[in-house]
Formats: C-alpha cells, structure tokens, sequence
C-alpha cells in the first residue's frame, strides 16, 4: 500500500488495524514483539515512500533537483525499477534485526483458532469502490506508463510525460466529482477537502519546503558554502567513497531531521559535485539519495508519526532511535553496495 500512498496517511490508516492485531493476540504495553510491530510498522511506511516517487514528495525532490540543475529527467519508471529490489532487500535487514538483534518473547501468544476472528466479517466490493479503484489505477499508470513504454511508443510517452505529476491525480479528482452511481458523485468535493485531506500533514510539508527552499536559495548562499567546504574533500577521494559520503550523510540526516530538507539540501551540493568529478554517475546518486533520504525513523523529527508511535505506549523513543539506527546502518550499506550500482544499470540518461 505504501509504493501509493503518502506515509503518514498510510501510518494513520495502519495504526487502527495494528491495535486490533494488539488486542486478537493479547499483547500487552511493554512486551517487546508489541514494540517490534510498531517500530516495523513506523520503518516500514518510511521504507515504502522511498521506493516510488508516487505520492512520496522526498524522492520527487531529489529528481527535481537533478533535473533543475542537469536538464535531464529521471523517469519514474526507471526510479522503481532500482528503488523496490533496494527497498525490499532493506525491508528483509529489518526483519534480520527484529529476528536476531530485538528477539522479540512470543511466549505470552495465545493460539489463535477461527473463534478469535468470528466477529470480523467481510463484505463484497460495491460497484462504486469499484469504479474508485479503477480511475486510482489509470493515475498511477498515467505516472508509470511514459518510462515504460518509451522505447516502443516513444510519441504516445512523450505525450503522456507532458501532463507532469499533477495532471493526472487533478484529471482523477475531476472524473471523481463528475461520474454519478444512484444520484450520488463518487467523489463529494466538499467532503474531500474537509474530511479527506490531512491538512496537517499539509501544512508540515508546505513547512518543511519553505524552510528548504530558504537553505537552498541562492541569495542566500548555504549551499554554495557547503558546496565549496565539501568540494576539496570529495575531489581527494574515489568514487566510491564520494558516493559513500553522500548516502551516509542522506541516511543519517534524515533519522534526525526531516525528510524533505535531507533530500533538497544534500542532493543540491551532491549533484555538482558528482557532474564535475566525471567519475560519478549523478543521476544514480540523486536518486539513491532520494530513496535513503525518505527511510529515517529513529527520531521524532524525521517524521511526525514517528513522535506518534514512540508516545504510544507500544514502543518509546529509546527503542525507536536504538532500532531506527540499526536499520540506518543497513541501509548505508545496502545503498552503496546494491542500490548504486542498480541505479546505474536501469536509469539511462
């Protein structure tokens, strides 16, 4: 669910069904397989963001910077097709440190038999969700569909990469408001933007650019400091520790502050950097960083469910930072070490 949709609406849409997994297995506050399925939970909306560019801002961000500053596009096809192995691969390090690091104590479980779910009842797909699902689904193919079949239909991609990001979802919402099922829209406008929008999440977002847009804006000049600071001490090293630099300092960042400053700020002073070495593929190392910029979930700051989940009761800040850091460490190594070159093979540009 989180290649499409945004993380903390995901978190938010999770977190009632996880309390009543919480509540099947009789799980208690304190018990340490409770505070796994949380702080799984927390790096697993995180993780998710990161592997598409779909509804996740932070590796639209990196991609936006690239091209503003090289004149080139990364599609989003050839995005996923290095960011979800990635993804994956740092989900199953996850796993590892849950299994052999947190152990988690299931003796407390209670063996679950058909008497446990006797309440929860499915009912069939209404028309309507239907239809909903079906205009969802031409979206994200309007998003995908250019990458893919460029190479085939290069005319009919470049028209449909034409309509940008916004387009398609806009066009979706308006199809929504207009096609009627027994005298009622599929989508109320009114109710969507009241009930359906998370506008705090909104708000924090519009923040958090404004305060990126700042640090990177030209008349200001931080990031022509950090550029000049950073450039003498990458040109000394090899390739591989320049791209090492800027993942560790991507991945850390953002288990400590947010995610959208990470992916703006260190892309901005990477991508230069990397175009004037001719030793470093800066398309890839764009996008990687846009991948590890969007999985920080140790500290509060990096995301606002992140607070949310370690006040819970289920978990706390201590376990989050302690196995947040751990899955950050993976994901440095898996970065460098699988994503880059991924990177490398399926973004051409």
């Amino acid at each position: 669910m989180g290649l499409f949709i945004s993380p903390t609406v995901l978190f938010f849409i999770m977190l009632p069904i996880l309390e009543e997994i919480y509540d099947i297995l009789n799980l208690k506050k304190g018990s340490t397989f409770a505070s796994m399925l949380m702080i799984g939970l927390v790096i697993s909306c995180s993780l998710s963001s990161g592997m598409t560019p779909i509804a996740h801002v932070f590796p639209v961000i990196a991609l936006g910077v690239f091209e503003s500053i090289a004149n080139i596009t990364i599609s989003y096809a050839d995005y996923m097709a290095f960011a979800i192995p990635s993804g994956l691969l740092i989900f199953l390090f996850m796993l590892f440190v849950f299994r052999f690091i947190l152990k988690p104590d299931t003796k407390q479980f209670k063996q679950l038999d058909k008497a446990d779910f006797k309440e929860i009842q499915t009912e069939p797909v209404t028309t309507r969700e239907k239809m909903i699902l079906s205009i969802f689904v031409i979206v994200i193919l309007l998003w995908v569909l250019p990458g893919i079949i460029s190479p085939i239909l290069p005319n009919v991609a470049a028209i449909i990469d034409s309509f940008g990001t916004a387009v398609p979802p806009l066009a979706g919402v308006v199809v929504l408001a207009m096609l009627r099922l027994e005298g009622k829209p599929l989508l109320v406008i009114n109710e969507a933007i009241t009930k359906g929008v998370s506008w705090p999440s909104l708000i924090m977002a519009a923040s958090t650019l404004a305060i990126g847009s700042a640090l990177t804006n030209e008349d200001i000049g931080l990031i022509n400091y950090v550029s000049n600071v950073m450039k003498p001490i990458a040109q000394g090293l090899s390739p591989l520790l320049i791209v090492g630099l800027f993942i560790a300092w991507a991945t850390f960042e953002s288990n400590i502050g947010s995610h959208m400053v990470t992916s703006q700020v260190v892309t901005s002073v990477a991508v230069p950097i990397a175009l004037s070495s001719n030793m470093v593929e800066a398309a890839s190392l764009a996008a990687v960083i846009g991948l590890v910029a969007s999985i920080g979930s140790a500290t509060p700051p990096s995301m606002p469910y992140v607070a949310i989940a370690g006040s819970s009761g289920w978990t706390n800040t201590i376990q989050m930072l302690k196995y947040g850091m751990l899955v950050a460490v993976g994901t440095l190594v898996i970065a460098l070490f699988i994503a880059y070159p991924l990177a490398n093979l399926f973004i051409n540009v």
